[in-house]
């Protein structure tokens, strides 16, 4: 793999690009001009993708660990019994309750793939969820690991 080295005024312009190309096409642009997620992050940085995030009405200072079913909010029991979320937990970890536009879900990683469960409806797939809310191409383990503190 090759490696460029950039002075950081060309950064900083690359930077300020990518930027404007997020506000004026949206983030799934910005994900396929810069390659992948992980290059976006890397160019724009952790306090920009904050402010993207921010103005996709994801607060990333909501992001909350679930541990224990008794944590989980009531809304979520529609489609899932408490047992089930149980041993979702006990068998993959913890889950995590993230607020994004006006929606609850509840996030989890499970081996190659994410669970996801929508407050009031039940379970949807990834590519969907991140689809309607006009960021696909987010790599949500990497805002987790990046945002959530754990208390």
């Amino acid at each position: 793999m090759k490696r460029i080295i950039l002075t950081e005024s060309q950064n900083e312009s690359l930077k300020n690009k990518l930027m404007n190309v997020i506000d004026g096409a949206g983030f799934e642009m910005g994900v396929t001009v810069s390659g992948s997620f992980n290059n976006l992050l890397n160019i724009i940085g952790k306090d920009n993708l904050h402010d993207v995030l921010l103005k996709s009405r994801f607060d990333t200072s909501k992001i909350e660990m679930i541990t224990s079913k008794y944590d989980i909010p009531s809304d979520f029991y529609t489609d899932y019994r408490w047992d089930t979320l149980r041993g979702l937990m006990n068998y993959w970890g913890p889950m995590y309750l993230l607020t994004i536009q006006e929606d609850r879900f509840l996030f989890q990683k499970q081996d190659n793939k994410n669970f996801w469960i929508v407050e009031n409806i039940g379970q949807v797939i990834e590519p969907k969820v991140l689809e309607s809310l006009s960021l696909k191409g987010l790599d949500v383990n990497k805002v987790i690991n990046l945002y959530h503190m754990e208390e």
